[in-house]
């Protein structure tokens, strides 16, 4: 009879911590992160590219990038970057083409990835100052 009861009450601990461990708190937002850049068109050799990245909660962050050829650049990798707004800038140097650029985001028990693109292009004309 104690045996059953023990068992019974495993159980029964067992179901609460799974359910337990299943609820995020109140209060608790799931990982989000954003990427952008100012223009969607860059003049090749013109003004540098600034991808604006944010994220709502303290991850670890890699940037990367595809380029026009197809290659991949990582601009940084596994970054503990604090919840807000930031920021990396590169040149708007060859190839030309489109690049789509790729934040993944990871906290402790989530990852989150979003991307943008943006054209580097020897057509723009750059005003002359």
């Amino acid at each position: 009879m104690i045996k059953a009861r023990l068992s019974a009450f495993a159980v029964l601990l067992l179901v609460l911590l799974i359910l337990v461990s299943c609820v995020q708190p109140s209060g608790s937002a799931k990982l989000d992160a954003r990427i952008w850049t100012d223009n969607n068109v860059y003049g090749i050799n013109s003004s540098p590219v600034i991808i604006h990245f944010s994220v709502n909660k303290p991850a670890k962050l890699t940037l990367t990038s595809v380029i026009a050829t197809g290659g991949t650049v990582t601009y940084f990798s596994n970054v503990l970057y604090n919840a807000g707004e930031s920021s990396y800038t590169e040149p708007a140097d060859s190839p030309t083409g489109t690049r789509t650029v790729t934040l993944t985001a990871v906290s402790t028990s989530e990852t989150f990835s979003v991307s943008t693109t943006y054209t580097i292009s020897s057509n723009v004309v750059i005003p002359q100052r």
